[in-house]
């Protein structure tokens, strides 16, 4: 499993979100409240912003969408 932070859409509001993937590269969560920057140097919080300064480049994810595609492929695993 991999994961990076993402922009997510919530009902028009954009925050940076940790998303997680499986070998296809299909996000199979994310977490429900946005990230803050974190660290205990200085450092850790540079590399931190960098990491989430990623997100902007990558096409921001609608989370009514990712909630939907999540909902289905759980219902799918359970037959």
């Amino acid at each position: 499993m991999t994961w990076d932070y993402r922009i997510i859409n919530t009902d028009g509001e954009l925050a940076i979100h940790e998303v997680y993937y499986d070998k296809k590269g299909r996000v199979t969560a994310y977490t429900a409240q946005s990230i803050a920057l974190y660290g205990t140097t200085l450092e850790d919080l540079i590399e931190d912003m960098s990491w989430q300064q990623e997100a902007l480049f990558h096409p921001v994810l609608d989370e009514k969408k990712l909630s939907k595609q999540l909902k289905r492929r759980r219902k799918k695993g359970k037959k």
